[in-house]
């Protein structure tokens, strides 16, 4: 607990000091080594009521954790991903072993009824602080395709600064990418990054 890593967490263990919980089963003076990772996650998931895993490698620390929780009776969720994706696979795998889908954050609070009664709060509902899904005309499509084409190039771009660059709605951008994915003309990478295959660069 007094060699916070990664060092850019320093603040936000100070703060769980202050208002939280900090539990460690290991002395102080520890040093940070790979094989206390695990045995991290095993208290991470023994406190939890269930855990989502939403991209790991079929070797992760994730998937540990999933083991981990399905030994101490706990709920073990995941989020489909891409099949040729490599952080899809776990909790692709998971789903095939029957962990829980997660397609919204419904799937999770119905599964425990304590929550859901406990989860009645005065604010709107998401759907409602939700921007309606708009109908896009195909000429805006062709612009807002160009302008997202433009903002691409074969070094790995963030999606959010992609949205971000070019002004569009995360609608429209995401809808592009599904587009330039499924034509061959993007590639997808860990950490909600693409890239824009070279030699069709417009």
């Amino acid at each position: 607990m007094d060699d916070v890593y990664p060092k850019e967490n320093k603040a936000l263990c100070e703060e769980l000091f202050m208002r939280g919980c900090v539990i460690s089963e290991l002395p102080f003076g520890s040093p940070i080594a790979p094989q206390n990772f695990p045995r991290r996650n095993r208290i991470i998931s023994g406190l939890s009521k269930g855990i989502v895993v939403i991209e790991a490698e079929l070797r992760s620390g994730s998937l540990i954790t999933a083991r981990l929780a399905k030994e101490q009776n706990r709920h073990v969720f995941a989020v489909p991903g891409f099949p040729l994706e490599p952080r899809s696979e776990g909790p692709n795998r998971l789903l095939k072993n029957g962990a829980g889908l997660v397609e919204k954050a419904d799937d999770i609070i119905d599964t425990f009824d304590d929550l859901t009664r406990s989860f009645q709060m005065e604010e709107p509902a998401f759907e409602q602080i939700m921007e309606p899904y708009a109908i896009i005309s195909e000429s805006d499509l062709a612009k807002a395709r160009k302008i997202v084409i433009e903002n691409l190039s074969p070094e790995t771009t963030g999606i959010n600064d992609l949205i971000g660059g070019t002004g569009l709605s995360a609608q429209l951008v995401n809808i592009i990418l599904v587009e330039l994915e499924l034509a061959g003309r993007i590639e997808r990478f860990p950490g909600n990054r693409v890239s824009l295959l070279a030699q069709i660069k417009e």
